[in-house]
């Protein structure tokens, strides 16, 4: 068994030229057992992926006493370059509680969503328009192709209702049955408190209602398309009663009931210029 301890002949080749980067001499112990995973090599300054192997075993390769392994190069997105896919998040998101996910949960693409579209008690209109002029700059200064050199964190409002509602309150006036849960993509628990209702035509809100009080409102999704929307006239009702604000964040949107906006956003459709805050 004397040929395990001689040299390997290893082959490098860039995969995207087809050319040879070099050949080396390496002991079997010093290469990969198995390239049957993804593997990557550390050359120079450089990471290489291994996309392709002429033998995929350290037993394999010793005896043939030659390896040639196709690489790609690992490309590094220096930090400067990498932008933020929305100009505005909201800190502190909310905790998990031990709840089991039973699939009727209403699903976040990512934590990212949270509170990016909600409502908002009118008497909180400063906070609101001293949050959005943050936001405004993002836009006027860091916005680059699809996305966002910078980023604004909102801690305000904390709690965006001042009004008393109850989530039986909020289901009766959008005619929904009962409430489920709300969590994130990938997350293994519901959030603690947390509550979403899909309306008849589609709508979507979602929030959190600790001790059955309903602290926020967000919206999920629109109605459906081809729906009646007759749930966006329920909630424009409730919104009018309860002086609450339709605040789109990352476009920079406040709205009252009856503006052009507020329907726009709740159907998923483009809102016009003209409902800017």
């Amino acid at each position: 068994m004397a040929w395990f301890s001689r040299k390997i002949e290893v082959t490098l080749i860039d995969d995207s030229t087809g050319e040879t980067i070099g050949v080396m001499k390496a002991s079997p112990d010093d290469l990969p057992a198995s390239f049957d995973r993804e593997t990557t090599l550390h050359l120079g300054d450089a990471d290489w992926l291994v996309v392709d192997a002429s033998c995929t075993t350290r037993a394999a390769y010793t005896r043939r006493g030659k390896l040639m392994l196709r690489l790609r190069r690992i490309e590094s997105i220096p930090f400067k370059d990498i932008l933020y896919t929305t100009p505005t998040l909201f800190d502190p998101l909310p905790q998990f509680d031990a709840s089991p996910l039973d699939g009727d949960e209403f699903v976040l693409a990512s934590d990212d969503d949270w509170r990016q579209v909600e409502f908002v008690s009118h008497q909180l209109g400063q906070v609101v328009l001293e949050e959005i002029a943050q936001i405004l700059r993002i836009h006027e200064t860091a916005s680059e192709g699809i996305g966002w050199r910078e980023l604004h964190i909102r801690r305000r409002p904390e709690a965006p209702l001042v009004c008393d509602l109850s989530i039986d309150e909020l289901l009766r006036a959008l005619q929904v049955a009962k409430p489920e849960g709300v969590t994130y993509w990938g997350a293994k628990g519901r959030i603690r408190d947390g509550y979403s209702l899909t309306t008849h035509d589609g709508l979507k809100l979602y929030g959190l209602a600790p001790r059955g009080r309903v602290e926020v409102i967000a919206l999920g999704c629109g109605v459906d398309e081809h729906e009646d929307g007759q749930s966006v006239g329920r909630l424009a009702t409730l919104a009018g009663d309860l002086q609450l604000d339709l605040v789109d964040w990352p476009r920079c949107g406040r709205v009252l009931p009856g503006d052009p906006w507020f329907d726009a956003i709740l159907r998923n459709e483009e809102p016009p210029e003209e409902g800017r805050s």
